[in-house]
C-alpha cells in the first residue's frame, strides 16, 4: 500500500525525523495547524507520496500536486474579470442554529466566531479601471470554518447573462473592453456586447441591468436632463444615474464588534 514515511510522535514530542534527517511536524503539535488550499490539515508537505521508500513519486499525492500548482502561479496575471476591488477581514457569528436544515457546524453551532474575508468589485473592468461604473458588480465571502473554506459568491444581477456554462468565456470577452484600444473600461455599451446579446436570445433580460451610463430615447428631442445631472426622458420619465458610489472606500482590518 502506498503511504507516507510512519511518524513516530510521543504526547511529549509531536515532532518527528524523517529517513533523510528532515522535521516532520505533526498537526495540534507545537506549531499552527498546516493547511491544504481547501483547509485540510495536514503533517507533512515536504514528502511525497512514493510506491515504496525509494520507489516513484505518484500523482495521486494530491499535496504534492497543490503545492507545485501554487508554485507555478506565483506570479498571476491580471484576472480576468473582478480585477478591481476592494475588500475586509472579519468573522462571522451564529446567534440562532440551523439544525433544522443543515449540519454545517457553521450554521448550526451558536456563538462561534469563524473567520472570513469579504470582497466586492466590479465585473468588466481591469486593475485600472475607476470605482464608479454602472455595470455589473460582484461579491464573494470566504468563510474559513472548521469543516474546510466554503466560498459564497454572487453578482448584483436577479438573472445571469447565461443559462449554460460553456458560454461564459464568450460573454466575458464580449464585455471586456475593446482590444484595439483599451476602452471603455467596466462599460458594456459597444459593439462587441451588442453583438453578443443579438446573437444570444436568453442574455437579452439581462440587456437593461448593464447598459451602462445615461439613459436613451427614440426620439431625441424629448431628451432632457434634471437638475441633479442625471440623464431623464420626459417620455418614460425614468432617470439613469451617471454612476453608483464606490461600494467600499474603507478597508478595515476588521469588522466592529457589537
Amino acid at each position: 500500500m502506498p503511504s507516507k514515511t510512519k511518524p513516530k510522535t510521543t504526547k511529549a514530542n509531536p515532532d518527528h525525523r524523517g529517513t533523510g534527517d528532515e522535521l516532520h511536524q505533526s498537526a495540534g503539535g507545537h506549531h499552527a495547524v498546516l493547511t491544504t488550499n481547501q483547509g485540510l490539515a495536514l503533517s507533512d508537505n515536504q514528502n511525497s507520496l512514493r510506491a515504496t521508500e525509494r520507489g516513484p513519486t505518484l500523482l495521486e499525492d494530491f499535496i504534492l500536486r497543490e503545492k507545485i500548482t501554487h508554485f507555478d502561479h506565483e506570479r498571476i496575471p491580471e484576472r480576468i474579470v473582478h480585477a478591481r476591488g476592494s475588500a475586509a477581514h472579519g468573522y462571522f457569528e451564529l446567534t440562532k442554529s440551523l439544525k433544522k436544515y443543515s449540519r454545517a457546524r457553521i450554521l448550526t453551532e451558536v456563538g462561534e466566531r469563524t473567520p472570513l474575508f469579504c470582497r466586492f468589485s466590479t465585473v468588466a473592468g481591469g486593475a485600472g479601471s475607476v470605482d464608479t461604473p454602472r455595470d455589473v458588480r460582484g461579491f464573494a465571502v470566504k468563510f474559513y470554518s472548521k469543516d474546510g473554506n466554503w466560498d459564497l459568491v454572487g453578482n448584483n444581477i436577479p438573472v445571469f447573462f447565461i443559462q449554460d456554462a460553456m458560454k461564459f468565456p464568450d460573454v466575458v470577452h464580449a464585455v471586456k473592453m475593446e482590444p484595439d484600444r483599451g476602452f471603455p473600461q467596466a462599460g458594456s455599451a459597444h459593439d462587441t456586447f451588442w453583438d453578443f446579446i443579438s446573437l444570444t436570445p436568453e442574455a437579452m433580460h439581462n440587456r437593461p441591468t448593464t447598459t451602462t451610463t445615461g439613459a436613451t430615447c427614440s426620439k431625441p428631442s424629448r431628451a432632457a436632463t434634471s437638475q441633479n445631472g442625471n440623464s431623464r426622458c420626459s417620455c418614460s420619465h425614468r432617470s439613469a444615474p451617471t454612476s453608483f458610489p464606490s461600494i467600499i472606500s474603507t478597508r478595515p482590518s476588521s469588522f466592529p464588534k457589537k
